[in-house]
């Protein structure tokens, strides 16, 4: 286990992955299936593998069990995700919004997010800036198999947060050399992963992608990485200079035979509503032109 520390986000992820445990398997007839994973290998009655164990079931998967009279195969149980969210100004989509106060983004988005790793959804308590009410908040949520806590310290305020998962959790590290999501933090609270993120909800977006997807699929059992990554050639000139990774929404699509990206901006919700990947500018990048390759993670397309 690592101490806390600033760490590299491939230590990161390595770790998130080493510290999380695959969820339990559950019996499912063929019909319910679809986008669940298997959790045992499907073979002929010559011995041949059909279907390997961690592969995602799909219309393909589901006929070839129907050819072969598998009325029930084993599955991983979809994990329940508990998201957190924190701070006093924020009101749900309901509320009237008055001055100094704003929607609660990150409870929709994040939910969002959880459906599209295929777990479900658990509890979605709101703390405010109070070390109680954080308190109550985590003890709300304690029974799911993963914790998504959104927010921290904001603007000089007190970061309750993190003292309440000081208390009683192993902290495995805090912060991260990414932008955005550099606050992000990871932490077993009595064994159960517990991932801090930002407040600002792009951020919290793009580390729930970076950080706590890997986790999910490991939880799931996948025997795929947790994103789709290629090169593709960037659009237009960036001006960068920047000291840590940075991750852009963008827009890829094949031009004239090759992947061309081009980036949305670096902070908007519409910008995340348009992008279908993220764009990886590497550490102590100074000037990208147009034309020059950068990595690209695309969203909802597994290896």
């Amino acid at each position: 286990m690592l101490t806390e520390s600033l760490i590299s986000l491939d230590d990161a992820t390595s770790a998130i992955v080493s510290a999380v445990h695959t969820v339990e398997t559950e019996k499912a007839g063929v019909i319910n299936t679809a986008g669940r994973t298997l959790a045992e290998e499907i073979v002929s009655e010559d011995g041949r593998v059909l279907i390997e164990r961690g592969v995602v079931i799909g219309a393909a998967e589901m006929g070839m069990l129907a050819e072969i009279g598998r009325a029930g195969i084993l599955v991983h149980r979809r994990p329940r995700v508990s998201i957190v969210t924190t701070g006093d100004e924020f009101v749900d989509v309901l509320e009237t919004v008055e001055d100094g106060k704003f929607r609660n983004i990150n409870r929709y988005s994040l939910a969002g997010r959880v459906f599209s790793s295929d777990c479900d959804l658990g509890k979605l308590p709101h703390a405010g800036d109070s070390v109680e009410s954080v308190r109550r908040a985590l003890h709300t949520a304690r029974m799911s198999d993963l914790i998504v806590v959104a927010g921290g310290a904001l603007n000089g305020k007190r970061d309750c947060v993190r003292e309440v998962i000081r208390e009683s959790a192993e902290i495995v590290f805090d912060g991260l050399p990414i932008d955005p999501g550099t606050d992000t933090a990871f932490a077993l609270l009595g064994g159960k992963p517990v991932f801090v993120l930002s407040g600002e909800p792009v951020g919290a977006m793009v580390a729930f992608e970076l950080c706590v997807r890997p986790a999910l699929v490991a939880m799931l059992g996948r025997r795929y990485g947790a994103h789709t990554k290629a090169r593709a050639v960037v659009a237009e000139s960036l001006g960068w200079g920047w000291e840590r990774r940075g991750f852009l929404p963008g827009v890829a699509a094949f031009v004239a035979g090759h992947l061309a990206v081009r980036t949305l901006g670096r902070g908007s919700m519409k910008d995340m509503v348009e992008a279908n990947c993220l764009v990886v500018v590497p550490e102590r990048t100074e000037a990208i032109d147009a034309g020059d390759e950068l990595d690209v993670m695309l969203f909802g397309m597994p290896l």
